[in-house]
């Protein structure tokens, strides 16, 4: 919650808020995604960098089509990554980038498997906007999960991602509207646990 007495959990009140004429869907199981204007059900309740540039909207520290930063917390070793891809729009030729975030928990034994969060943007630099973002949870086998984590020469590379779509399970998006790099920040940020936020934080800033 961004507030004791608020009724909705931070996401869904940022997305509330701050989003006006965009499509906005919630993941209600596995099969059915239905919009947020037929479905409600909120309740409330009473730096270390690892590698990669720094992040700039301006887009003047990406290097090539594909950017990687990993920031680690050096307390918990979790790792957060941040992966941007330069791509073009098929309709329109113009330039936009996936911006794909994922928090990275440390596990010792590649016993039992990990759930990550996942979160992903489309942004167009040329005009500073969002027209979609989304939060998902990842799944990953415990063998798997340690090499991506790993990130090793020989190894999984920690930008690859679950094997099967039935492994990225999407919770919710908007998208088909325009939204700001703030309204972006706040999003990922009460989608993101407090350790996982002050690494964003410094790739950020």
């Amino acid at each position: 919650m961004l507030d004791p007495f608020d009724t909705m959990v931070g996401f869904a009140r940022i997305i509330h808020d701050e989003t006006s004429d965009c499509d906005i869907l919630y993941r209600l199981d596995e099969r059915l995604v239905m919009s947020a204007a037929e479905y409600y059900d909120y309740t409330g309740v009473a730096f270390e960098k690892f590698y990669g540039p720094q992040f700039k909207f301006d887009g003047s520290r990406l290097t090539g089509s594909k950017t990687v930063i990993v920031h680690i917390d050096s307390d918990t070793m979790a790792k957060l990554l941040m992966v941007v891809k330069k791509v073009e729009d098929q309709n329109t030729k113009e330039e936009f980038w996936h911006i794909e975030i994922e928090a990275l928990p440390f596990k010792e034994s590649s016993s039992g498997h990990v759930i990550t969060t996942f979160l992903h943007g489309m942004y167009y630099s040329q005009r500073a906007v969002f027209t979609h973002i989304d939060y998902t949870k990842n799944q990953y086998g415990g063998t798997d999960y340690i090499q991506k984590y790993a990130d090793s020469v020989d190894g999984m590379p920690v930008d690859q991602y679950t094997v099967t779509r039935d492994l990225h399970y999407k919770i919710c998006c908007i998208e088909n509207g325009e939204f700001s790099c703030d309204t972006w920040y706040k999003l990922m940020i009460v989608s993101l646990g407090t350790k996982y936020q002050k690494l964003l934080n410094e790739i950020l800033f």
